[in-house]
């Protein structure tokens, strides 16, 4: 994705669609906390149904920061709303994996705007933000909630 270091939704969505081409049915995506919302976002955009998603430590909301920078760069996402009605629709099926301590917070919070969204909810206990940070280099779970979609 470009400019990681600072992400923006124009860039990340467009780029995002650039890769993706024409989605259809058979078009899955696997995301990760920012990248959640990218996918999201692109959603919203197309009109074509796809197959679905999984979204790995997803969140409409973020709390604990650890910087002002972090803070600027997190803000036009969490203000900018997601319509979740137009995701449905082009959305059939997703699962959620989150932590139940994810140190950035608002796990219930983005459990229920997720659950809203239909996505089925798998809470991995004691995994933080589910990351290499957080020592996740390969997620097993993701793999098998994959091949249920």
């Amino acid at each position: 994705m470009p400019k990681t270091n600072r992400p923006t939704i124009e860039a990340w969505v467009g780029h995002l669609r650039e890769l993706v081409g024409t989605p259809d049915k058979n078009t899955y995506f696997i995301g990760g906390s920012i990248g959640c919302q990218t996918i999201l976002r692109y959603l919203e955009t197309v009109s074509t149904p796809v197959g679905g998603a999984i979204f790995i430590a997803g969140w409409f909301d973020l709390k604990n920061m650890e910087s002002k920078e972090e803070e600027d760069i997190a803000e036009p996402w969490i203000k900018t709303p997601i319509d979740i009605a137009k995701v449905k629709r082009v959305l059939p099926k997703s699962i959620l994996i989150i932590s139940d301590n994810d140190p950035f917070g608002a796990v219930e919070e983005n459990k229920k705007k997720f659950a809203e969204l239909g996505s089925k909810i798998l809470l991995m206990p004691g995994a933080g933000h589910i990351s290499g940070d957080y020592g996740y280099t390969e997620l097993p779970e993701a793999l098998e909630e994959f091949k249920k979609l």
